[in-house]
Parts: C-alpha cells; structure tokens; sequence
C-alpha cells in the first residue's frame, strides 16, 4: 500500500489533466484589429475612455450595413494618457469580413463633474458636456478617425 501523500497525488493527476483538455484554445485572430494613437493632457475629471471601432460595407465612414464593431476601455490617471489602444472587431452576423470598405473609430471620455456625478462625453456633445461637467472649455480635441479599408 501507498503512503497517503502518493495516492492523493495519483488520485489529482487524472483530474489535473482532465481540467487542461477542457481549457479553451486560444481564440482565433480578429478579422480587424485597429490600434488607435490617444493622448490626453490635462483633463483632470477623466476617469477613462472608451474607444470604439466598427467597420461598414458603405465607402463613406459609417455608411452601408455595419459588419461588426467592439470597443476597449482603458483608465485615466490623474488627467492624462498616451498611448495606442488596441481594438479587434470582428465580422458578425451575415456579412464577411472580405465586404468591409470602411472604418471609424471614436472616443468617449467618462469622468466625474465638478459635483462628483458621473458624465459620458461622446463626439457629437464633448465639448458641450465636458464644459457642463467642468465648467471647462475644451481647447483642442479630435474624437473620431475614419478611412477606407485598406485593400
């Protein structure tokens, strides 16, 4: 017979093992992956931002049908940030990647206001709500790229 330390270890392989083969495999590449430059300077009430990227079927910037988006959310610290961040979208529904003409991607910076509420500034209102939330103009600011895929 086994010391008790030997057959419990027996006992863990079996299951150690049964554990590894039911571990996802590694998720396949995204069919877009777009790494947007971002950087913020003194914007002390930004928390993080949210950036977002879908792909079209239309020539123009969001034109046509969309064939997928995603977004990724990095923090803020102490009103500032550089850096590039990293997308992947994928197609998804009927469409195919290879029907892709068009990207745009956007930024949307959350933070707190002056009374500790919480905003969402997007590119159709920053300027209007971050002054709301602050009491603080904006001086330059570019929220959105977009382009035709590169083929």
């Amino acid at each position: 017979m086994a010391p008790p330390k030997r057959r419990a270890r027996r006992r863990l392989a079996p299951l150690s093992l049964a554990l590894l083969a039911l571990a996802p495999a590694s998720a396949l590449a995204a069919d877009f992956t777009f790494r947007v430059p971002v950087t913020l300077t003194n914007v002390p009430s930004v928390t993080s931002i949210r950036i977002d990227c879908g792909v079209w079927t239309g020539v123009a910037s969001a034109a046509g049908t969309i064939i997928g988006t995603a977004f990724t959310i990095v923090p803020v610290s102490d009103g500032s940030y550089s850096g590039v961040v990293t997308v992947e979208v994928d197609a998804s529904g009927t469409l195919t990647a290879d029907q892709a003409r068009s990207y745009s991607c956007w930024l949307t910076a959350m933070g707190r206001s002056s009374t500790g509420a919480e905003y969402g500034a997007s590119p159709a209102d920053m300027q209007s709500v971050y002054e709301s939330a602050t009491g603080t103009t904006l001086t330059s600011f570019r929220s959105t790229v977009s382009g035709p895929i590169p083929r």
